[in-house]
């Protein structure tokens, strides 16, 4: 019982404290040339043309996403959004040609194809490059951020191509990679778990799993940017109480990398009607 009452009061933590994330700053292009128009349509005039890394202000969206172009020999289907460029010209651009920026705490993350940047904000350097691993043709334009202390999070999903049209999900996406702010380092890339659920208490760990029932979930340590533990998940039957169900799970032993093996966290899921339902979070273990 009073381990009980110590995962509820971790629960009630764990919703207090853990999962920020960083909001959207602006918008950066990623193709060799790109054309700013007065009007949301590929038949506007040319205001300008802007050129890849150029940064922009969104200052509004038109949500009609039904104009297809080719951006670097593939095809997209989206709509446009209205920005400023940093010569305070205002007009309109193709959304899919660009990928968001996301600054958080001096430090500005955006990513170019499938290249992840790291770079500091008030002098422009590149800290960090990461190149993920992806299909033939991949082009990334959305990322997001999630901190626990000097470690961040970081997501990127494939932008709409008319190849790669998939639903877009809260803290679901295609790969992440943990990033350590002080000693400037990235993790491997995280590929197979596309949902991001959050972090344990002390923000030593992240979870992640499949966005689907049945799927295996991920236990990973920010503070070794690897995996802690791999499992399946839970089974009916299991430490359950009131719809609600939990497992006391141990890391895992890795050649060459500190033994994590030891420890202990607690898993939760919900059920209802016996079926699993992905609200997944991680608790570590109150003595």
């Amino acid at each position: 019982m009073k381990i009980f009452k110590n995962i509820i009061f971790a629960i009630l933590l764990l919703f207090m404290t853990t999962n920020l994330f960083a909001k959207a700053a602006g918008y950066i292009v990623w193709v060799d040339s790109l054309r700013l128009r007065e009007a949301p349509s590929g038949d506007s005039k040319v205001i300008t043309s802007l050129k890849k890394y150029d940064e922009l202000t969104a200052l509004g969206e038109n949500k009609i996403d039904d104009y297809e172009a080719v951006l670097s020999d593939i095809k997209f289907l989206g709509g446009w959004i209205k920005v400023k460029t940093k010569q305070n010209l205002t007009g309109w651009a193709y959304k899919p040609a660009l990928s968001n920026i996301i600054i958080d705490n001096g430090l500005k993350f955006y990513v170019i194809k499938s290249d992840l940047f790291v770079i500091q904000e008030k002098s422009e350097i590149v800290l960090k490059k990461i190149s993920f691993k992806a299909e033939k043709n991949a082009i990334f334009n959305d990322i997001a951020v999630y901190t626990t202390g000097n470690v961040k999070i970081i997501g990127v999903r494939l932008g709409d191509s008319l190849a790669n049209a998939q639903p877009q999900f809260d803290n679901v996406y295609n790969h992440y990679a943990a990033y350590h702010i002080k000693r400037n380092e990235f993790s491997p890339q995280i590929s197979g778990y596309p949902h991001f659920c959050g972090f344990s208490k002390s923000g030593d760990y992240a979870m992640f799993d499949g966005f689907a029932n049945d799927t295996p979930t991920l236990i990973y340590s920010a503070t070794h940017l690897r995996p802690v533990h791999e499992f399946t998940p839970l089974k009916k039957g299991e430490w359950e109480n009131d719809s609600v169900k939990y497992e006391e799970v141990a890391g895992k032993k890795y050649p060459g990398l500190p033994d994590l093996s030891k420890n202990k966290v607690y898993v939760k899921s919900c059920i209802w009607d016996n079926l699993s339902v992905n609200i997944i979070k991680v608790y570590e273990k109150s003595e």
